[in-house]
C-alpha cells in the first residue's frame, strides 16, 4: 500500500515529460529546412504565418491539410506565440488534472471504540470515540484527511491523531463515530479512500 503515495509524483512527473514531448513536436513541426533549397520565387513583405503553412503543406502534397490550417491560424499570427499558448494550455491542463486529484492512498480501514476511551493518543491528546479522529501510520499529526467509502459514497472528514493501524494489511484506523458516519460499523473493516483536504 505504500507504494500508492508515490502514484501522485509519478503521475506529475509523466505530465510534464508529455508536455516536453508536446513542444517537441511542435518545434520541429514549424521548423523549416532551408539549407540546401533557395528561395522559389520573390518574397513578398507581408507574409503570413498562416499562408507559409499552407505553402508547406500543399507543397508536401496535403491539400487537405492545408485547407484547414489556413482557417485554423489568424493571418498575423506568430509562430513563437502558438507554441506559448499551446504550452500554457497544456500546463493548465496537466495542472488541473493533477490537484484534482487528491488521492493519497486506498485499502482497507477499521476502527476502534470503547477499549480505548481515554487513552493516551500519539498526538498527546485523549481518545474519544465519539471525536472525528483517525489513526494512520505515516501522515503528520493534525493533518485533515478526507475518508470515502467507495461502496455507499459516505465521505468524512477526520484529524490524524493517533499512530496505527498495526494490523498488516490496514491503512487507517477510524474512531467509531468517523466509522458511523462510513457506514462500516457493522463490517469492522470495509475498503476506503484516503483524500487530501
Amino acid at each position: 500500500m505504500n507504494n500508492k503515495r508515490f502514484f501522485f509524483p509519478i503521475r506529475a512527473w509523466l505530465a510534464a515529460e508529455l508536455l516536453v514531448l508536446l513542444l517537441l513536436a511542435c518545434s520541429s513541426a514549424w521548423a523549416i529546412d532551408t539549407r540546401n533549397e533557395g528561395p522559389n520565387g520573390p518574397v513578398e513583405p507581408a507574409v503570413s504565418v498562416g499562408d507559409t503553412l499552407v505553402n508547406e503543406a500543399t507543397r508536401d502534397g496535403a491539400p487537405g491539410a492545408a485547407s484547414g490550417l489556413a482557417t485554423s491560424l489568424s493571418p498575423r499570427l506568430n509562430p513563437l506565440e502558438v507554441v506559448q499558448d499551446a504550452v500554457k494550455s497544456a500546463l493548465n491542463s496537466a495542472l488541473d488534472s493533477v490537484q484534482s486529484n487528491s488521492l493519497v492512498e486506498a485499502g482497507m480501514a477499521s476502527w476502534y471504540g470503547s477499549a480505548f476511551q481515554g487513552r493516551r493518543t500519539a498526538s498527546g491528546e485523549r481518545f474519544d470515540m465519539n471525536q472525528l479522529t483517525a489513526a494512520h501510520k505515516t501522515l503528520p499529526l493534525g493533518t485533515v484527511v478526507q475518508v470515502r467509502n467507495p461502496l455507499n459514497g459516505k465521505t468524512v472528514d477526520v484529524t490524524i491523531n493517533d499512530r496505527g493501524p498495526f494490523i498488516k494489511g490496514r491503512i487507517i484506523d477510524l474512531s467509531y463515530r468517523a466509522a458511523l458516519a462510513l457506514g462500516i460499523v457493522q463490517a469492522g473493516k470495509q475498503p476506503v479512500e484516503v483524500h487530501r483536504r
